[in-house]
């Protein structure tokens, strides 16, 4: 189903990066030689799902996701840091390791709100790019889901240490912003 725009509203749930990892994913960020994402504006995530939902709905959702996935923590094994070519051009983002309740956590959260999913055809402030990843996120979920953290644009990949594991506490839900950053912590 098209909607106007400014009935939906661009939404990611997700994990917010614990404190063990957030400096190093920052200061990996602030060393790319392409763009930086401004992570004083965007909060470094890991996403569980992604879409466009109708405005008008956005409490009771959150409300539905504080009370079905609350209390949940997940720890999860650190992949590989890697360059992958994407709409937006080269990023550099940090693989994590699917492990089973991370992949059953991103079907049921991806069952949860996918029926409130609408289709955009522009979204203010985003390019197109952004409105089409935004879009077509599920079909990056459920058997095609690959979690990593997002560090930014860049065509070299640094070495840097990281923890082994993170632990994931209590997903949230977020407002997406141009290049799907996380915008801001709905509330």
């Amino acid at each position: 189903m098209n909607n106007h725009p400014d009935n939906l509203t661009p939404i990611l749930i997700g994990f917010k990066l614990p404190k063990s990892i957030l400096p190093a994913i920052i200061d990996l960020n602030q060393n790319l030689e392409l763009m930086q994402i401004n992570f004083r504006k965007c909060l470094p995530h890991v996403t569980l799902w992604m879409g466009f939902i109708p405005s008008k709905q956005i409490e009771s959702l959150r409300l539905g996701l504080e009370k079905i996935f609350k209390n949940v923590e997940i720890v999860i094994n650190l992949g590989t840091m890697g360059i992958f070519q994407s709409k937006f051009g080269s990023v550099l983002s940090l693989e994590l390791i699917l492990n089973r309740e991370l992949y059953l956590l991103q079907n049921r959260v991806h069952h949860f709100f996918e029926p409130f999913r609408e289709i955009a055809e522009s979204c203010d402030g985003f390019d197109q790019a952004t409105v089409d990843y935004v879009n077509g996120f599920s079909n990056k979920s459920l058997d095609n889901y690959t979690p990593h953290i997002t560090i930014g644009f860049g065509a070299k990949v640094p070495e840097i240490y990281m923890p082994n594991t993170i632990k994931l506490i209590d997903p949230m839900m977020f407002r997406v912003g141009n290049y799907c950053t996380c915008e801001s912590l709905v509330q």
